[in-house]
């Protein structure tokens, strides 16, 4: 019989089966390491797999396959570690996209730690909205570059710059303290030049913004290639970033990054799957011709099948696309639904 957690939940539920035989969860289950993983398992209550191995490394995530923790052995010292870049694409035998939280020759020290109302406890917890936090960040910026790219350069805030002697015009004019007359000929012009580039430059960002409406106006996939051993797959609402458009026009500006303005909507959350034959048959032939247009378009094959990255951002406005690319990071593919 199969051991239980609270006798209520088979422990063969904790493993990614397309990742984990059963020789590895049987010698999961008997290692020093698994009291570790039933503390975070209840910790994020029962919001966690064991999604794969390699070198020494446990890797952990939530039941949609987003990273969250990972534990390492080396020799006789156990390493927990929590995911700091979530939608990294992460290697079987690499670390480096994880912070340290805690190093203990005693992995039941760990799991006593994590049981416990502690900082380790609450970094845990944190880990599993990171991604979100994340792929908001990366969204607010998409929508910026999707502008410049429809304005054909770098958009900056329409604003006008005065020295100091036309300010000290301008005001006494709003105050009533002289009359536009008194004004110096080449002071007078050098404020209608600027005023005049302010309202062109004011009508070319409402112009980019009305073209990136157009790059908006479906629901968006969201495509990481070749992520945790397999790819992760979600769609978003385009209303959010249309909302965002709209405030940028008035304050002409994007809201900010800070997290303070959400982008996302989800109409299909995130989901790992371990490779595109996996996702299910009513949305798969959507991404598939999403993919095929993509591949036709960009030349960029490889980057879809996750077999190479990118160093950059990408925009393809002729097919509604956007390519998030970092050598160090991930790749993230935004797609018409």
């Amino acid at each position: 019989m199969a051991r239980k957690i609270k006798q209520t939940l088979d422990v063969s539920q904790l493993f990614n089966h397309a990742l984990v035989n059963p020789q590895q969860q049987a010698e999961i289950i008997r290692s020093e390491a698994w009291p570790i993983i039933v503390s975070a398992y209840s910790v994020l209550e029962g919001d966690l797999l064991v999604h794969r191995l390699g070198n020494g490394i446990v890797h952990l995530t939530d039941k949609k396959g987003i990273s969250v923790a990972a534990i390492h052995k080396m020799g006789d010292v156990y390493r927990f570690m929590t995911a700091d870049s979530p939608l990294a694409t992460h290697d079987v035998d690499s670390h480096v996209y994880y912070s340290t939280e805690m190093i203990s020759k005693h992995p039941k020290y760990i799991a006593s730690k994590l049981r416990g109302q502690t900082d380790l406890n609450n970094k845990l917890k944190r880990s599993t909205g990171d991604a979100i936090i994340k792929l908001n960040s990366v969204i607010s910026h998409m929508v910026d570059q999707v502008v410049d790219k429809c304005a054909g350069k770098s958009m900056q805030s329409a604003n006008i710059s005065l020295t100091d002697a036309e300010s000290t015009y301008a005001t006494k004019i709003m105050m009533g303290a002289c009359s536009v007359h008194a004004i110096p000929k080449h002071i007078y012009e050098a404020i209608q030049n600027k005023y005049n580039n302010y309202t062109a430059g004011l009508s070319k960002l409402h112009d980019a913004i009305d073209k990136a409406k157009e790059f908006y106006g479906a629901n968006k996939f969201l495509y990481v290639p070749a992520y945790n051993g397999g790819i992760l797959l979600g769609a978003i609402s385009p209303q959010p970033m249309l909302a965002a458009l709209d405030r940028y026009k008035v304050d002409k500006l994007p809201p900010a990054y800070d997290g303070s303005y959400s982008y996302i909507d989800f109409t299909m959350p995130f989901q790992w799957y371990p490779n595109i034959e996996s996702v299910p048959d009513n949305v798969r032939s959507q991404l598939e011709t999403s993919l095929l247009m993509f591949k036709a378009h960009t030349g960029l094959e490889k980057v879809v099948n996750g077999t190479d990255r990118t160093g950059n951002d990408r925009v393809f406005l002729d097919i509604n696309a956007y390519l998030h690319g970092n050598y160090n990071y991930m790749d993230l593919i935004m797609l018409d639904q």
